[in-house]
């Protein structure tokens, strides 16, 4: 990295922060933001709260003006994915980024994403580590398993999705990642059907048409904070939520004409759900049916034929 490549680049950064009832939390989490030399707004987009968290980022709004508030109309709750689409449409910056409103950055959040987008001419975003901070009481283990979300492997920009997919080499997370707007544009944003997972499914997008590149890995830049109310502790949510995940990214791939190899993984993926549901061989045809009608240029294709469920009955049977 030099230095004058570093400054020579225009780097000004609109953070986005959905919040709904976090008002124990949101004031740390602006300020983050607000502090950060690179930071040109701070997007903070109240989703319907009902506690004290409207009035504190008001306050903070009159106070500096780095941070503009949004609703959504008639200030509903629309959940983190459409707050967060609301963020990015009303962006200004070339640069997004994100933060949860439980979480925070640390300083110099974006001094590194600057150089490697200043010599990477090609990136689109920069992913990072985050740590962890504690509002409750835990254990050994649970420090150590979430001490650093991080990739443990710094793949070339092609190979990251396959990485992601693998699970094996750890993970990023949402306020570890730097990305430029059109990059999101074309994405397609933030999936509103998903209510949890929609992070994780942007990020495999992103993965697939752009071009990523590892920041600090082993040195968070964010810390998230871990409660007694973080969702990612209701296991429940994710499992019920896992084969519209993988549904949405299969019909996402298909429309943006993928090749073969990567429809098929989400297909894979598909079908391990359905299978660990044990149901009856016309419930899976009949499933089967709807995907292929939302799907049409699935038929006669080598994928129509392999993952039809009639199919895979006659090759089960013939290895019997």
């Amino acid at each position: 990295m030099t230095a004058v490549a570093s400054k020579d680049l225009d780097f000004k950064v609109s953070v986005i922060i959905p919040v709904y009832n976090a008002a124990d939390y949101i004031a740390k989490a602006i300020t983050s933001a607000s502090t950060q030399a690179e930071v040109a707004e701070v997007i903070v987009v109240n989703d319907g709260s009902t506690d004290a968290t409207t009035s504190i980022i008001e306050a903070m709004a009159q106070e500096d003006p780095k941070i503009r508030v949004l609703y959504h109309p008639s200030r509903e709750n629309r959940g983190r994915a459409a707050s967060r689409n609301l963020g990015i449409k009303n962006a200004t910056s070339t640069y997004i980024a994100f933060l949860d409103a439980d979480d925070y950055y640390l300083e110099n959040r974006f001094e590194n994403d600057k150089a490697v987008f200043a010599n990477n001419t090609n990136c689109d975003g920069v992913y990072n580590a985050i740590g962890v901070h504690f509002y409750r009481e835990f254990d050994t283990d649970e420090k150590e398993k979430l001490a650093l979300t991080t990739l443990q492997t710094v793949p070339h920009p092609k190979e990251l999705f396959l990485t992601l997919l693998r699970g094996q080499s750890g993970s990023f997370s949402i306020d570890g990642l730097t990305v430029k707007k059109n990059a999101l544009q074309e994405a397609g944003f933030f999936n509103e059907d998903l209510v949890v997972m929609e992070d994780t499914e942007l990020i495999w997008k992103l993965a697939l048409l752009s071009q990523l590149y590892p920041g600090l890995l082993s040195t968070p830049v964010a810390m998230r904070g871990v409660h007694s109310h973080n969702v990612f502790d209701n296991q429940s949510i994710y499992e019920q939520q896992e084969l519209k995940f993988y549904e949405s990214l299969f019909f996402w791939s298909t429309r943006k004409g993928m090749a073969t190899p990567i429809t098929e993984r989400f297909l894979e993926r598909i079908w391990l759900v359905k299978f660990n549901k044990k149901q009856s061989l016309f419930v899976q045809c009949l499933y089967w049916t709807r995907l292929v009608i939302r799907t049409p240029q699935l038929l006669g294709t080598s994928l129509h034929y392999k993952y039809n469920p009639l199919q895979r009955v006659k090759r089960f049977l013939k290895l019997k």
